[in-house]
């Protein structure tokens, strides 16, 4: 589902029809982290968190940075 809609919003950015998307995250992509308190920076390096929720919004997060990065798509 959130595969889904991110093609939607790309589709929608190229059509000139979105400017920006807004991704809400939560705290749960660092419920494996090493170093607290947790620098945003450190969500690279800390193990994926194991519930499905906090990986869900990990993946959301790499959702939208890659949307950035391969369509200039803002978020």
């Amino acid at each position: 589902i959130a595969a889904a809609h991110f093609d939607a919003a790309i589709y929608a950015y190229r059509k000139g029809w979105l400017k920006k998307i807004n991704v809400i995250s939560s705290s749960m992509v660092f419920e494996n982290a090493t170093i607290f308190p947790t620098p945003e920076k450190h969500i690279t390096e800390c193990p994926p968190p194991t519930s499905t929720y906090g990986f869900q919004k990990l993946a959301c997060e790499y959702f939208a940075h890659g949307a950035y990065e391969q369509y200039g798509l803002p978020y």
